[in-house]
């Protein structure tokens, strides 16, 4: 009646599998255009184009990426050598070194992070009936934040 598939009972009442993120490993060296709609963490080489608009997209510590990045919540632990836009925010962990352009509503670089490129704070997408209520008045929400030890 019931089965078992990956510790989990499949049925009338199943639970769903967790969600993990997509790893791609440290092994593997990709050329081209990625892009996905689940989380994805990158442990590898990539170059080329990387679109991930839905979801968050980090490159590990072992990841070595030269692309050009677009996705909603970029990490970075590893190496890049391309610009990022995020659609909501870029961070830039301590073991991070960006070489590029960074655009987004909210940028945060930890101590220790390395940047060499220009940093480009964008307006968040505005509801058009915010701007009647406000009297078109616009509304820019942008945050820079250096965190340090």
């Amino acid at each position: 009646m019931f089965k078992r598939f990956m510790g989990h009972i499949i049925g009338k009442h199943s639970i769903p599998p967790l969600k993990v993120p997509s790893v791609l490993g440290p092994s593997l060296k990709l050329k081209g255009e990625l892009s996905g709609s689940e989380e994805l963490i990158i442990q590898a080489a990539v170059e080329g184009v990387i679109a991930h608009h839905t979801k968050s997209l980090t490159v590990g510590r072992f990841g070595r990426v030269k692309a050009n990045i677009n996705a909603n919540v970029i990490i970075i632990e590893g190496t890049v050598e391309g610009d990022l836009t995020g659609d909501e925010e870029i961070i830039i962990k301590s073991s991070g070194k960006v070489t590029g352009n960074l655009s987004a509503p909210r940028i945060m670089l930890e101590h220790g992070a390395t940047l060499n490129g220009r940093v480009e704070m964008k307006l968040k997408d505005i509801n058009s009936s915010d701007l009647t209520k406000k009297n078109s008045e616009r509304v820019i929400e942008a945050d820079v934040m250096v965190v340090s030890k």
